[in-house]
C-alpha cells in the first residue's frame, strides 16, 4: 500500500521504555499462546489506519508491542549485530516466523476490477491515490477528505496494493488481475504526471536556474519536514524529485526519453558504500583521525542546512555525516565494508575547537 496519503497521520506517540530482549521474548510468547497469531504494529479499520486514542486498550497493547518487536530488529540491523549469535533475539525471530500474521483479506482482483470498471464509467479517468488541495501545495490528509474522496483514494490503494503484491510474486497473476492491470493502466489521468521528456526539460530549468538537484526530502534542523508545512517553492520542488523517481521505476515511457532522463538525473553522483568509506577515510586523515559531525551547533543550537552553506566545510561535512548514518541504517551486505564502517563509528567525532596551528592540515 502506497505511503503517501497515510504518512500525514502518526497513529503512535513514543513507545514506553524498551524493555530487554528476554523481556520481549516472554511478552511475545505469551501474546501468541493467547491469540494464536504474531501482534501487529499497525492497525487498520475501513483501509484507515487507526491512531491510538482510536483503539481499545487491547488494541494499543498490542500495537505497542508489535512496535518494540520492530524497532528492536531494526536496531540490531543498524548496529550490524548478527541475530544468530544473540540467543533471544534468534528465538524471537523463529517464534515469529513459525506463527501465522493473519490479516482479513481485501477485495479481491474480480471485485476490484467491478469497482473500478463503476468508478471509470462515472468518472472517465481511474481513482485517486493522492488528492491535492484547491492550491496544489499539499495533499489532502485522509481525515481531511470528505466520505467520496476517502472511499476514491482507498479504491485506488487497495489495487496498487494488489499489483504490487503480484509484481513482488506474494500473489498469483490471474486472468483478473491481468485485466485489472491494463484498466488501470489505460485509464490513467491525462496529462497527471508529465512525461519522461517533460520532466527531462523541467529539471534541466530547475538545474539552470539553483545550481543544484531537486529534493524530494526537505529537512530542517535534522528533522524532516511534513507535507502540509512546505512552501509552495519547496512543494513543486519535492514533487518535481518524485514524479522523475516515479517515472524512472515505472520505465513505461519511450526508451530513449527514459535514458536521457535517468543519465541526466543519475549525475548527482552519490557514491557506491565503497566510495563513501574511502571519502570517509579522506575526511578523517585530514581533520586529525575523527569522524564527520552529524549535528553542528553554534552557541548551543543546531545550525540549519542554510547556515552550514555559509561556513566553509560545514555543509560538505554534514552531508558526509548523513550518508555514513544512512549507509549504516540501510544496512551493509559486505561483511569486511560493515566491519570497517562500524570500527569507524567508534571514532571520536571532530572537534573544531582542538584544532591547533601545530596540528590543523594545510
Amino acid at each position: 500500500m502506497s505511503p503517501a496519503v497515510w504518512a500525514q497521520t502518526k497513529a503512535l506517540p513514543k513507545l514506553p521504555k524498551a524493555v530487554s530482549t528476554k523481556q520481549l521474548l516472554e511478552q511475545t510468547r505469551a501474546f501468541i499462546e493467547r491469540n494464536h497469531r504474531r501482534p501487529k504494529n499497525m492497525i487498520y479499520q475501513n483501509g484507515v489506519r487507526l491512531r491510538l486514542w482510536e483503539m481499545t486498550p487491547p488494541q494499543q497493547q498490542e500495537v505497542r508491542l508489535g512496535q518494540a518487536i520492530s524497532n528492536t530488529f531494526t536496531r540490531a540491523r543498524k548496529q550490524g549485530e548478527d541475530i544468530r549469535f544473540n540467543p533471544d533475539l534468534y528465538l524471537l525471530r523463529q517464534l515469529l516466523e513459525t506463527s501465522p500474521n493473519l490479516q482479513k483479506q481485501g477485495p479481491t482482483a474480480a471485485e476490484l476490477l467491478t469497482q473500478l470498471r463503476a468508478y471509470i464509467q462515472e468518472h472517465q479517468a481511474r481513482p485517486r491515490s493522492i488528492i491535492y488541495m484547491p492550491n496544489n501545495s499539499r495533499y489532502k490528509n485522509i481525515y481531511q477528505m470528505p466520505p467520496q474522496e476517502q472511499a476514491e483514494v482507498r479504491l485506488a490503494h487497495q489495487i496498487q496494493d494488489l499489483l504490487n503484491q503480484v509484481k513482488h510474486h506474494k500473489k498469483p497473476n490471474t486472468p483478473d488481475v491481468q485485466t485489472l492491470a491494463a484498466l488501470w493502466k489505460e485509464s490513467a489521468r491525462k496529462h497527471a504526471v508529465p512525461s519522461a521528456q517533460e520532466l527531462y526539460v523541467q529539471l534541466q530549468t530547475y538545474l539552470h536556474q539553483f545550481g543544484r538537484y531537486p529534493r524530494s526530502l526537505i529537512v530542517k534542523n535534522n528533522i524532516p519536514v511534513s507535507t502540509e508545512k512546505l512552501t509552495p517553492q519547496q512543494h513543486q520542488e519535492v514533487t518535481l524529485a518524485r514524479r522523475i523517481r516515479q517515472v524512472l521505476k515505472d520505465a513505461t515511457a519511450p526508451a530513449e526519453d527514459i535514458a536521457r532522463l535517468a543519465n541526466l538525473w543519475q549525475r548527482q553522483s552519490v557514491p557506491t558504500q565503497a566510495e563513501l568509506f574511502e571519502q570517509l577515510q579522506q575526511w578523517s586523515a585530514q581533520h586529525n583521525g575523527t569522524r564527520p559531525r552529524r549535528n553542528i551547533y553554534k552557541n548551543g543550537v543546531i545550525l540549519s542546512v542554510e547556515q552550514l552553506k555559509q561556513i566553509p566545510g560545514a555543509y560538505e561535512e554534514y552531508i558526509l555525516a548523513q550518508r555514513f548514518f544512512n549507509a549504516l541504517e540501510k544496512g551493509i551486505e559486505d561483511k569486511q565494508l560493515r566491519a570497517k564502517f562500524l570500527e569507524f563509528r567508534n571514532l571520536s567525532v571532530f572537534n573544531p575547537s582542538q584544532i591547533t596551528p601545530e596540528n590543523q592540515q594545510p
